[in-house]
């Protein structure tokens, strides 16, 4: 589906972004994804000329697999990828995917060269696809 392909990841991207402070406790960070049922949060940019941050459900699960891991308070920011790898609104979705098959990634924040306004996943590519093989939309 060609059409697809050559789309603006803007069009298709989830538009709420959940954030978080680097600082915040993991316990915390693993309380607000489930509750929030998002499967990462963007760290906040600690001053105007720092980098965002991520952390991923893998990230958790990667760090509780550590021996020790109960012996030290780690907070977000111990296990976040930092500067996190964006993409621009306007960028076609098959470099989009190109991008995210290259670094091994499932998603990248949308960032308009001042904020980050979104976030595209494979499953909202997914969910495309299938919206326009069966001629219907599932997302506004």
């Amino acid at each position: 589906m060609e059409k697809v392909r050559e789309m603006p990841v803007k069009e298709i991207m989830t538009r709420e972004v959940k954030f978080i402070d680097e600082d915040v406790a993991l316990w915390e960070a693993i309380k607000r994804m489930a509750g929030e049922n998002v499967s990462c949060l963007i760290v906040n940019k600690r001053s105007k000329h720092d980098a965002y941050g991520i952390v991923s459900r893998r990230d958790l699960i990667d760090k509780f697999v550590e021996p020790g891991v109960g012996q030290r308070n780690y907070t977000v920011g111990d296990i976040m990828n930092k500067p996190v790898v964006t993409i621009a609104p306007d960028c076609p979705v098959k470099y989009c995917a190109h991008l995210m098959k290259t670094l091994g990634y499932r998603r990248l924040p949308v960032f308009d060269g001042e904020n980050i306004i979104g976030i595209i996943s494979n499953s909202d590519i997914i969910r495309k696809y299938a919206e326009l093989a069966a001629g219907k939309s599932w997302k506004a």
